[in-house]
Order: structure tokens, then sequence, then C-alpha cells
């Protein structure tokens, strides 16, 4: 049963789904030579604001959406010609931070990958650009495409004598209403005003050659799946249908002051935790300028009521995690907030005759990327009825395989799920990927990254989970678990014990740089002190760096205390740094290390120093001579600095032929991963509280 020229086509529901099957069957309809007339049906009426703009300029009300773009998305979206405009991305991502048991792995966006934050509705109240969203920038490309766009509720589906669905539906008012229904009339041939059977009178009747369902499984918020009358529509057009498992989510906007905005662009947060009385199995954090959309999912959420959901948004938002994550000080504000369905599955039977399912209503990815999975099934079920035909036998061929393999990876999904939870709700195993993180980004190219590019694939969703939980069971996988995370993390965890380096509450960020940014930051911070140590490389050199949501003065002000005997940070078991003359942050100031060992005390000198973003000191005698130690303080975004600190030197010779021998086996068992360890932790005490003191 093949499509024919002016067919009809009918598409239930104007969200993603509907959308993207209009602009892809449109186009593919045209390549073919077809002239297809291809109506939307809309549930939700247009609320344009004057003739100027575009004809769905505002969709009504909120899409029970986090509204995350992936990069597989941002991918098609211009692999189908459709480019964002500015005022449709309310962010562009460039780093996603996993939070785990008070461990911390941020990874950065690819320079060929993209990901954005947008608004799916005209939701929150008052926000700027309201009348500009995502939803309503398909639909008008729908449009542009070629589809006409009706505003009407279906709510029936009758046959023909040859056989055809025909549509039954309510119009639906809304202002512009009446501009839209004269620019896109009902096509008499293949629809009428009034369909009679029965002696029943039906409000409006389109007869279709073929019917496409993307209504959703939220058009009752807070009813479940089964107590949804639309599904009957659903059953009468593919009988068998039974809806795919859903999970409840909770949704909020959180504004925050206007002055904060910058302080989290560019950045998402998965919080995969929460507390003893909120239990969270995983939750987002994605600014959009004076807006913070949280998404959580959980038990706690599974086993609300409506009554509850402003309370568990609350106590969120207090969720230790999440405030180091906000502006100090930050007044958050809930404004709007929905307990939509979410799919985690796919539906029992997805084709009929001359009728089909396709968004959420059909597949989504297990709790990833619900846009991208309407895009998939969408985009297939276009192919499968130029390709194969409008009969349900041949959408069974064509389209049906499409879903059972995205069905199966959720399967794949759930498993990794599952071990993704038991690693970030452990504060041991968490640490011991923390570390293995760490320890591959120190020391390998990011193109042989297995972890983070793992990491990166899950929580960006930008593979699928079959690919990820192979990669996560590769044996190079494995063994950087084991080597640089296991052994590690047991080596490190000894050393915090011998120097009683205490983390309690205190959030632990990863300091080590990039590979591929350590020699530029090498350069950057040796050339612009005028300091080096000649034509070869020091003993021991090493490179931190952090970011302080904070301003600079304060920073400073707080590295001046380096050598106090009142200081927060930096205060090791068996090491003494104690101010000898001169005063804080100016040339001259002279500061002692002190150790059990007097072979190993040494002085640095602040040799010179820029307000409020560099200082550089020397190490004036001991066994490191000659080393320098330099803090640099740099601006990454309004409100946002990186604080970044380099240390090297060279260990003595010595001139006698015992001292030689002594200093040669000492260079060969200097614990260098020491440093590393007091600066970690040093580091991520002087964020803490330089944020504490910022507002």
């Amino acid at each position: 049963m093949k499509l024919k020229d002016k067919d009809t086509i009918v598409v239930v529901g104007g969200g993603p789904a509907g959308a993207f099957f209009a602009i892809h069957f449109l186009r593919l309809a045209k390549l073919r030579g077809l002239e297809a007339d291809l109506i939307i049906i809309e549930k939700k009426g247009e609320t344009g604001r004057g003739d100027s703009l575009p004809h769905f300029s505002c969709r009504e009300g909120c899409n029970y959406c986090a509204g995350g773009l992936s990069p597989k998305l941002a991918e098609a979206l211009e692999q189908e010609g459709l480019f964002l405009p500015e005022d449709i991305i309310a962010g562009t991502i460039r780093s996603l931070t996993i939070h785990g048991h008070w461990k911390n792995i941020e990874l950065r966006v690819p320079e060929d990958k993209k990901m954005y934050a947008v608004f799916r509705g005209s939701r929150p109240k008052g926000r700027a650009n309201q009348d500009r969203n995502f939803d309503s920038f398909l639909l008008e490309k729908a449009r542009e495409a070629g589809a006409r766009i009706i505003f009407g509720d279906v709510y029936d589906l009758r046959y023909s004598e040859a056989g055809k669905p025909i549509v039954l539906y309510h119009p639906v008012a809304g202002e512009g209403q009446g501009r839209l229904a004269q620019e896109t009339p009902v096509n008499p041939d293949t629809g009428r005003e009034r369909f009679r059977e029965s002696g029943e009178v039906a409000d409006r009747a389109i007869e279709a050659s073929f019917l496409v369902l993307a209504g959703g499984v939220n058009q009752f918020l807070g009813r479940p799946t089964e107590q949804n009358p639309f599904w009957e529509v659903v059953r009468k057009a593919v009988p068998g249908y039974s809806p795919p498992e859903v999970r409840r989510a909770l949704i909020c906007e959180v504004e925050i002051q206007e002055d904060l905005e910058a302080f989290l662009e560019g950045e998402i947060y998965f919080v995969e935790y929460g507390s003893k009385t909120l239990k969270i199995e995983m939750s987002s954090l994605i600014p959009k300028g004076r807006y913070i959309t949280a998404a959580l999912l959980g038990r706690s959420v599974d086993d609300s009521r409506s009554s509850d959901n402003l309370d568990l948004i609350k106590e969120y938002l207090e969720l230790p995690q999440v405030k180091r994550i906000l502006p100090r000080g930050a007044e958050t504000r809930p404004v709007c907030m929905c307990a939509p369905n979410m799919t985690v599955g796919a539906a029992a039977q997805v084709v009929g005759e001359r009728a089909a399912v396709v968004g959420d209503m059909a597949w989504a990815r297990l709790y990833k990327d619900g846009i991208y999975s309407a895009y998939l099934t969408a985009t297939a079920l276009a192919r499968a009825i130029l390709e194969a035909g409008l009969d349900s036998r041949s959408l069974q061929t064509a389209y049906g395989p499409v879903i059972k393999d995205l069905k199966r990876d959720n399967g794949f999904g759930r498993v990794l799920f599952m071990l993704n939870r038991l690693v970030f709700s452990s504060p041991t195993l968490s640490r011991i990927l923390y570390q293995a993180v760490l320890t591959e980004r120190k020391t390998k190219p990011e193109r042989v990254r297995r972890l983070a590019d793992i990491l990166w694939k899950i929580v960006s969703g930008d593979d699928t989970y079959r690919a990820g939980l192979r990669a996560m069971f590769h044996p190079l996988a494995v063994w950087s678990i084991f080597a640089g995370g296991l052994l590690l993390t047991m080596r490190n965890s000894l050393t915090e014990q011998v120097f009683g380096l205490r983390w309690y509450t205190l959030g632990r960020y990863p300091t080590g740089l990039h590979k591929e940014d350590r020699e530029e930051k090498r350069e950057e911070l040796l050339g612009r002190n005028g300091l080096g140590f000649g034509p070869g490389r020091p003993a021991f050199e090493s490179m931190y760096a952090i970011t302080i949501k904070s301003e600079p003065n304060k920073i400073f002000r707080y590295l001046g205390t380096f050598g106090d005997a009142d200081r927060q940070y930096f205060r090791p078991r068996w090491l003494k740094v104690e101010r000898v003359s001169g005063r804080p942050n100016e040339p001259g100031y002279l500061i002692r290390y002190k150790t059990p060992f007097r072979f190993l005390d040494f002085h640095v000198v602040l040799e010179s120093q820029v307000e409020e973003k560099r200082l550089a000191y020397r190490v004036r005698d001991g066994f490191a001579e000659g080393g320098i130690l330099i803090f640099d303080i740099e601006k990454a975004k309004p409100g946002v600095f990186v604080l970044s600190i380099y240390v090297a030197f060279d260990i003595a010779r010595g001139k006698k032929l015992t001292e030689k021998i002594f200093w040669f086996f000492f260079r060969y068992f200097f614990p260098c991963f020491v440093h590393d360890v007091l600066w970690n932790h040093s580091l991520c005490q002087l964020k803490d509280i330089i944020e504490k003191d910022s507002y």
C-alpha cells in the first residue's frame, strides 16, 4: 500500500516528534517527486503577539522538559538545516560536571561537539524572550516546509469505507486562531467540516491516507497513562497498542539574582545522589541565564504527591552538594514546576493499518535525550512510509525493527545506570573513579582518555548504551581504574592520614591540568614572570588549577595569609610554614618551611607580584634552592576566576662524594606525589573558604 501523490498525512501533536516528522517527511517526499498534504493538529493554541512575529512565536505554557539539547541532536539539527537562532538558545554548554559523593568530575565539551540549553515553551512567566522557544521554532520550520497547522483537540477516530482513518477533533480557540484558520482551511478533498455517523455530529473531521500519532505521554499532567482518554484514540488506530513504561519526574525553574547569572554560564551539573531523607537517583541543574532548570528523578519523586513538590525542591536546593554549585548568597526562588511522566521504555505495538506512533508514545532513551529520541523515531517513520508503504505489514518490516533495536539498547542502559548509581553513591568507589579520571587527565592526551570518554558519552548521550557498557569493561579501561584509580587512591589516602588531612564535608575537586594544557600554561607562567631553569627541565615540576567563584581581590588576600599561623589552608602535620619577615603580598616577604628533618628545611621569598593577579616566590636555600612557586589568578568569566599554581625545583647534588650519593638516591626516591596530595587538599580548602567569604 504505497503513498500516492497529493495524499493527506495527519499528524496529531505539534511537539518535537510531530514537527520532526513533518519536516523530514516533506523534504524526502519532495525529493521523490511526491506532493503530500500534511496537516498537524496541535492541542495548544497559538498565542502570538502580533502579525510581525511568526505564527508559532509562543507555544502555550510549558512542555515538561529540562531543555537540554545533546550533541547528537545538535548535529542532527545542523544536518537538517535547522540552525537555532540566538534568541532560541538559552545557553551554550562548555562543560559538564558530575557530582558524586563529595567528588566532582568535570568534563569539557569537545571542540567538535555542541550542546545547548533551551526553553521548550513560554514558561516561566515573565522571562525575557518569552515568545521565543524551541518547540515554536520547530513548528514554524514545519510550516515553512509545507505543513498546515490546525489547533484542535483530537477526541475520536473513525474509518471510512475505503479503510482510511477519519480524525475527529474539537477546534481550540486562541489568540491568532482566526487569522491562522483563514490561512490554512481544511482541504475539502481530504476533510469535511462536519462528519455524520449514527446521528452524531463532530466539531471537525479530516480523512487521512495516513495517521501519525505524536501526542506524547503528558496530555493530562499528573494522570497515569492508562487513564489518559487519548489512548483510546491511539488503540483504535493501532490495535494492540500498550503505552510505554513511564516514570515520574520533577522539573522546576529556579530564579536567581540577575547579577549572578554569569556564575554558572556554560555549565551543566549532574548530581548523582540526594540525602538520607531525599532519595534522588539522579538530577541535573541546567543554567539558562536568570533561571536554572532543576530536574529530579528518584524514589522520593516517585512516591510524592503534587502538594509535596515545592517541599521536595526546597529540600533539594538545600542539599550541601547543590549549595556548592550555586553562587554563595544566591537567593533561589522556584517560580514554575511540574511533575510530568518520563518515558523509560517502549510501547508494545507501534504500527497499525495506515497509522503509527512516534516520539515518547513509542519509545524514549532511558533517562536521557528525550528530544533526540523523538527525532530518531520520527525520521525513521518518515523513511518507512516512503520506502516501504502505509500498511501494517510494511511498517512492521521497516519501522518495527528500529523501535526494537532502540528498546534493546535501553536494556544496556539499565545496567549502565545501576553501575553508575552504585559508584557515585559510594564515597570510596566514587573517589577511586575520580582519581582514575584525574590520572588520565594528567598523563594521557585527550584522544586516548577512555574513562573521560565513557563518562562523557553516558552523561551527554553521545553514544548508545551498548557502546558505553562495552567500553566500560574494556581491559584498558579496567586497568586504568585499577592502576590509576585504586592503587593511587590507596597511596593518597595513606598520605592524607600521615599528614593529618581531613576532608569531612569539604568538596573534592580535580586540580590537575589537562596534559595538553600543561605546556601552554607553563610557557605562559614562566614567560610572564621571567623565570626559568635554563635549557633543561627541573627535577620536580607540577601545576595545579582550581575554579573559584569569587573576586580576585579576595583570592589575592587569602593568598597573602600563606605564612600566617592562623591561615585556614595548607596546614599539613609535620610541616610548619611560617612568616619570617616582610609584609604579605609584597616583594621581600620571607616564609620558612620547617620539617622534622633539618636538611629538608628551606625559605621562599616573594620576588615579584602583580596586584590581584600574580605572586612569584623563589626558593632561597635548602635542598630545593633556586626553585620557584607561582600563584596565578586568571579570569574565566564574570565572577569566576581560575587560581593556578606552578611549582618547580632542582634537587641538590652535593659537593662531596657522600653528599652526591645521598642526593642521587634522594632524587630517585623523592615522593613527588606527596606534594600533589597536599596541594589538592589545600586548593579545595582555599576554594571553600573564599567562596564562603564572597557574600
